[in-house]
């Protein structure tokens, strides 16, 4: 991840190490990186990054916990009748649209402040496309509310086919970071390979 994008920068620079031929073209594809950079960054442009499922590492700043945590406070302030709240709590029931617009941010709710605390820099991947690879069972709510925010985006990398989903690293970090029970299984190696081989596998894929 940090590797990538330092080998990356290295050899894209002005002066390339001794080892490395003049002119030589560098693409490189950085798996599960972390938002590490709030600038540009050097080697972003011939950066493609890959991010599977509901891995939470793609989505890991100071910036997103604290949004996390803003829309947990207003989720607290939300008042629910409690068999509602039990029945939403085990997945009996769908969440109010009420609740839903708290956790999104299209509600007036109640914000609670920041004046107090620096606000931390909203930090994006250092690449120049993020490619969502879909989980292979496609059961994660949480990764379908991703992307129906990213296409409400209108952003201009978006699309989307079997299995795939391509945004920029400023529409993804523009997202709020859900929670999930695979967040921490989807970062394993044997995911991405997974992922990456029904992406394959999708005759579409290649258009992405």
């Amino acid at each position: 991840r940090m590797t990538t994008t330092m080998t990356t920068t290295t050899m894209t620079n002005a002066d390339p190490p001794p080892c490395v031929p003049q002119g030589t073209s560098v693409r490189c594809f950085a798996f599960a990186p972390p938002p590490v950079f709030a600038g540009d960054a050097l080697g972003a442009s011939v950066t493609q990054a890959y991010c599977c499922g509901d891995d939470v590492v793609p989505h890991l700043s100071v910036n997103a916990v604290r949004d996390v945590l803003e829309a947990l406070s207003r989720v607290d302030a939300f008042e629910m009748p409690v068999r509602t709240t039990l029945a939403v709590a085990v997945g009996a029931k769908p969440p109010p649209q009420g609740l839903v617009d708290v956790v999104t941010d299209r509600s007036n709710a109640p914000r609670r402040t920041r004046s107090s605390v620096a606000v931390a820099p909203k930090l994006r991947i250092p690449a120049s496309r993020v490619v969502l690879l879909h989980r292979a069972d496609n059961r994660s709510a949480a990764a379908r509310m991703r992307r129906r925010r990213l296409s409400a985006r209108h952003d201009a990398s978006y699309a989307e086919t079997s299995g795939v989903t391509a945004c920029s690293p400023e529409a993804l970090a523009d997202v709020l970071t859900y929670f999930s029970p695979d967040m921490v299984s989807d970062h394993f190696f044997s995911s991405y390979e997974r992922a990456l081989a029904q992406a394959a596998g999708s005759s579409s894929a290649e258009n992405v």
